[in-house]
């Protein structure tokens, strides 16, 4: 597991050069597309990052509670689907947020006033008002 989540913070070297890249910048503008994807990029390590860091709660928890049982509870095949796992939940979550950002209708100025391309400055570009809704 410490593999695995060394390897996801190896690859936010995707986002981060591109952001530093920009603050140094005379000309400190992004692309739309490039915009997007930062977003995408960003919110997939972040959840898949998140998910391994639950599979290895899991795995300690496991090893504290039940010992004994523990190299039966948690074999191979186990960890390789909590590691899949995290890359499909990583993905969709991120997917499903790209495909929210795209059905959005912006307007006025284009111009994001942060230095990461992230939702909450993405919603204040948003033409009409929108309320999100939980129900339980």
């Amino acid at each position: 597991m410490y593999y695995f989540l060394s390897l996801m913070d190896l690859c936010y070297t995707s986002v981060v050069p591109r952001l530093l890249r920009d603050l140094t910048a005379a000309r400190k503008s992004i692309s739309y597309n490039s915009c997007m994807t930062q977003l995408f990029t960003a919110h997939l390590l972040a959840g898949m990052e998140i998910f391994i860091l639950v599979s290895m709660a899991l795995d300690r928890y496991i090893a504290i509670i039940k010992p004994l049982h523990y190299m039966v509870i948690m074999d191979r095949k186990r960890c390789n689907v909590l590691i899949a796992l995290a890359w499909g939940v990583g993905y969709w979550h991120s997917l499903a947020l790209l495909l929210t950002v795209l059905s959005l209708p912006f307007c006025g100025p284009n111009q994001i006033n942060h230095y990461l391309c992230d939702m909450k400055p993405l919603l204040k570009l948003v033409c009409k008002t929108f309320v999100l809704s939980v129900s339980w």
